[in-house]
């Protein structure tokens, strides 16, 4: 396909179409949608967003956030920057986008955009140079991600691991990893990691007849403090209680109280 220069134009945001593969971050950030929202009511404008179009589809390669916010607004029509080239195109561009504006790309970004390459049975073949070069981070960074895939598909002359039968896969509590001293794939069992022995629960004494003793005096001292409260209930009853109906529904109750503590 023959790649021409860019055009900036106006397209029906209908016709956009999104891929996991072209969306560089890891997430999107909705306060940052409603921001950009509120700035395109606010009749600023914003950059256009980069899409590749095939010949029949619009491929969006940068401006997620941009799209979003338009179609939050239900606008019809967005900006774009007209490249050239299939989804591919626009892959390889979004691994490399937003390093020098919009939201800053966290760590989980750059690393979504390494992985993006790597895990291509084509770009995996490229040089950890090459691939720093695209998604725009150092170059140590991608022989440490290329070191970190774990799959037999993943291994590259790069990684240099010499292993000639391949190893089981591992189990849910279970990890696989390269050692640093053999360079040989190992699978290191971490079910019991983090975790320690419950302390089994401590049980109450038994409870002598001293123990008896004194929830009795404490229960006498108890209903004695409670007639005390009944007979100041009673005494204000006539002062606080002006209507007949009230104080005899109190009196009522005090003498259900009374009866009780009887019992």
């Amino acid at each position: 396909m023959d790649k021409k220069k860019p055009t900036e134009k106006r397209i029906q945001l209908d016709k956009v179409k999104l891929d996991e593969k072209t969306q560089p971050r890891c997430e999107i950030d909705q306060a940052l949608v409603e921001e950009y929202a509120e700035t395109i009511e606010s009749g600023a404008t914003l950059p256009p967003i980069v899409v590749f179009f095939d010949g029949c589809h619009y491929w969006l390669a940068d401006g997620y956030h941009r799209y979003h916010a338009a179609t939050r607004l239900k606008k019809t029509y967005i900006m774009a920057l007209v490249h050239q080239g299939d989804i591919r195109d626009a892959v390889l561009y979004a691994v490399g986008a937003n390093y020098n504006h919009g939201k800053r790309r966290t760590n989980a970004d750059k690393r979504k955009a390494v992985l993006t390459l790597l895990e291509d049975e084509q770009w995996a073949k490229w040089s950890d140079r090459e691939i720093s070069r695209r998604c725009l981070v150092d170059n140590a960074f991608v022989g440490k991600m290329r070191k970190s895939l774990l799959t037999v598909n993943s291994i590259t002359p790069d990684t240099q691991i010499n292993n000639p039968e391949p190893m089981p896969e591992p189990k849910p509590q279970e990890r696989r990893f390269v050692h640093p001293k053999t360079g040989k794939e190992t699978i290191m069992k971490t079910a019991k990691i983090g975790k320690t022995t419950p302390a089994p629960p401590r049980q109450p004494p038994p409870l002598t007849e001293g123990d008896f003793g004194k929830i009795d005096r404490q229960r006498e001292r108890n209903i004695k403090r409670l007639h005390e409260l009944i007979q100041e209930i009673e005494q204000i009853i006539p002062q606080v209680c002006i209507k007949k109906t009230v104080r005899s529904a109190m009196s009522s109750f005090i003498h259900a109280v009374r009866k009780f503590l009887a019992a």
